[in-house]
């Protein structure tokens, strides 16, 4: 009996040791791939301020502190609020150049990646890069568009051409909402800043620090 009982916990545990990785994998790949599913993002009153992308999608945040806050306090509270928002993110796991993954649709992805200087007494300079990248769906379908447009030019040079140009107007379409909705997602970075009281850098002044 008792060894019925304990072959019986052995065959549970060793269903759990298999599906443990199976359940961490399909999470990590649902973000990845399906993370534009989520509900829409909703601002608090602090991150409605203004914040233009540049048509690069790449740039830098500077925030000032005299209290010794720390970047990690900054990245914890934009995880925080976006775990109550349930929007998608991705963490590094100390195998990337970047901080933080945001979703910014099936398309399109805003990575951040922070760093600190030490002024001294208490004060300290706070970086947060900020790129907009395009995610492996988008890369994928856009290069296998790209192939058959190529194969297709040794059979009408027209007809390709005008797959050209309306797979290059497609990209900087996907890429300009990209830059409105990283726009979003960097406003809660800004509205987390103020809760805990960085002061944002004009970027006249950032060159002074």
């Amino acid at each position: 009996m008792a060894a019925r009982y304990y072959g019986s916990i052995s065959r549970e545990v060793a269903a759990l040791c298999y599906a443990q990785p199976l359940v961490r994998s399909w999470a990590r790949y649902k973000t990845r791939g399906l993370g534009w599913a989520s509900k829409p993002l909703e601002l608090a009153a602090q991150e409605c301020c203004s914040f233009r992308m540049p048509w690069s999608g790449s740039g830098v945040l500077v925030y000032w502190t005299e209290e010794w806050r720390n970047r990690t306090e900054l990245l914890g509270g934009v995880v925080g609020r976006l775990e109550s928002l349930g929007w998608p993110k991705l963490i590094d796991t100390g195998w990337t150049d970047w901080d933080l993954e945001l979703c910014c649709g099936h398309s399109t992805a805003v990575q951040i990646c922070t760093t600190q200087e030490e002024h001294g007494r208490k004060r300290r300079l706070i970086r947060a890069r900020y790129r907009v990248r395009l995610r492996e769906f988008a890369k994928t379908v856009f290069t296998v568009s790209l192939m058959i447009i190529l194969g297709a030019a040794f059979v009408h040079v027209g007809m390709a051409s005008a797959c050209a140009a309306v797979l290059l107007v497609a990209l900087a379409t996907i890429w300009w909402r990209g830059t409105r909705a990283a726009s979003q997602r960097l406003r809660i970075v800004g509205g987390v800043a103020s809760e805990i009281t960085l002061i944002p850098l004009p970027i006249a002044a950032r060159s002074r620090h």
